[in-house]
């Protein structure tokens, strides 16, 4: 009788779907203080590389096709996640402790233009 239990549980195990993770979400604000204008995007934290104009195309800090901001702030986010925008060898991080950043640092007063840079997140 326990051999038939045994049996059963096996089949049972060996039939049902694998569970599928669902990683958490990612919520960013990309501000552009000149304008006031900001939009926001959610995005999977499983390690995808997104282009910001993907992002961000026909929202508020689109201005005719260049996507322009001054900062960046994680307003939804998980613990351990770790956040990045990234041109070339420029990483620009974000994560539980480090929630805000200035988008351009050699001129604080003037926006970034966005439209080479990627965005991702990854727990």
């Amino acid at each position: 009788m326990k051999s038939i239990l045994a049996l059963a549980f096996f089949s049972a195990s060996l039939s049902a779907s694998p569970i599928k993770f669902t990683p958490p979400s990612v919520t960013v604000s990309v501000i552009n203080d000149i304008t006031g204008y900001s939009a926001q995007a959610t995005v999977p934290a499983d390690g995808t590389v997104f282009t910001v104009p993907d992002l961000f195309q026909n929202s508020n800090i689109d201005e005719r096709g260049q996507i322009l901001a001054t900062s960046a702030q994680l307003i939804q986010f998980v613990e351990g996640v770790f956040c990045s925008f990234n041109r070339d060898t420029t990483i620009v991080p974000l994560n539980p402790t480090t929630t805000f950043t200035i988008l351009n640092a050699e001129d604080v007063t003037s926006p970034a233009l966005l439209n080479h840079v990627t965005f991702q997140c990854q727990v």
